[in-house]
């Protein structure tokens, strides 16, 4: 996305795949963390 304007954005739908595509792996690593988390291991590391 970088270098990109908004409306280059939305006329791609390559690029509009792929950056819908890196939020859904993105979600589904936070929810397993947060799953990992909730039965007590694998969560997120604490400091």
């Amino acid at each position: 996305m970088a270098n990109r304007t908004w409306e280059e954005y939305q006329r791609d739908p390559m690029v509009r795949s792929a950056v819908e595509r890196q939020f859904l792996i993105t979600g589904s690593r936070m929810y397993r963390l947060r799953l990992g988390e909730a039965q007590g291991g694998g969560g997120l590391m604490k400091r």
